[in-house]
């Protein structure tokens, strides 16, 4: 056999699985991206208390709703003022949730970026 069949097969044999491997969540993600949500409520900021405990910033019709929902329930606990109002400057919270214009990328690297450690107790000799 020569050289050239030997790169021809070993092509045939390599890059359909890799079409499969790279390009099915592509078309996944990208399937998923244009279809619309038809959802009126959105998550834009939220934060994690404990293991079971989380406050989130949640928009529903131009409201502006902070809740707390842990294993047991959901509890509405304010609603902020929107933005834009004249009740009063609201702090623009940062979403940790990537927007509908983030790229792959941009999602994973928020997925795998270190945060700060939370500073450990001192260690206790015992004599």
């Amino acid at each position: 056999m020569t050289e050239a069949a030997d790169t021809a097969g070993l092509l045939g044999r390599v890059l359909p699985p890799l079409f499969v491997i790279v390009g099915a969540p592509l078309v996944i993600w990208w399937a998923r991206r244009r279809r619309p949500t038809g959802s009126a409520l959105r998550v834009t900021a939220r934060t994690a208390l404990t293991k079971g405990s989380v406050l989130a910033v949640v928009e529903v019709d131009r409201r502006r709703l902070l809740v707390g929902a842990t294993d047991q329930g959901i509890n509405l606990l304010s609603e902020l003022p929107t933005k834009g109002s004249d009740e009063g400057d609201a702090p623009e919270i940062p979403a940790t949730t990537p927007g509908p214009w983030t790229s792959p990328i941009d999602h994973l690297r928020n997925l795998t970026v270190r945060r700060p450690a939370r500073p450990r107790p001192p260690r206790v000799h015992h004599r």
